[in-house]
């Protein structure tokens, strides 16, 4: 993770983000966010597929989940080291880390209740509640084929959807 704290804020804006993202990709948006007495940690989770649910056939989603479960729902973790407790506290979730954020507050009510208690907020960006562009629901076709190719070694080091943002 990445966290960058200010003089006189009071309030935490803590970033989930999405695979294959980087911390080095929301420098801008820390800055602004700082200038504006925003205190901001970015979660940058580790890929999935190098973790042993993608390893043992449970694929990225459950990935993402325990990592969603053990990091961003859990106050002992480091995440949430240094937090001023008076903070008003916000979560930005984006793309794949906004699915598992879904799946464990809706399989867990012990996470759901902490979410609820935990954040001011909970803003989605770019929420991918399936696999991109080979949803279960309208393209089941594309979504079998994923499942199929995804767990292959060949996938492990391919970045789906994201792209630098140029400053």
């Amino acid at each position: 993770g990445y966290r960058s704290f200010v003089p006189d804020a009071q309030h935490t804006l803590m970033m989930s983000l999405g695979h294959g993202d980087s911390y080095e990709d929301y420098r801008w948006l820390t800055k602004f966010l700082n200038l504006h007495k925003i205190n901001v940690v970015l979660a940058e989770l580790r890929p999935p597929e190098n973790g042993e649910c993608y390893t043992s056939g449970l694929g990225i989603v459950a990935g993402y989940r325990e990592i969603m479960s053990r990091g961003i729902l859990n106050s002992g973790s480091p995440f949430y080291d240094k937090i001023p407790a008076h903070h008003q506290l916000s979560l930005m979730t984006h793309s794949s880390s906004g699915l598992a954020f879904e799946w464990e507050c809706l399989c867990d009510p012990r996470k759901a209740r902490f979410a609820r208690d935990a954040f001011k907020e909970v803003i989605p960006v770019s929420p991918m509640f399936d696999t991109a562009g080979s949803s279960e629901l309208f393209s089941p076709w594309f979504s079998a084929a994923y499942q199929q190719y995804g767990p292959s070694f060949l996938a492990k080091n391919f970045n789906v959807g994201h792209a630098p943002i140029d400053h």
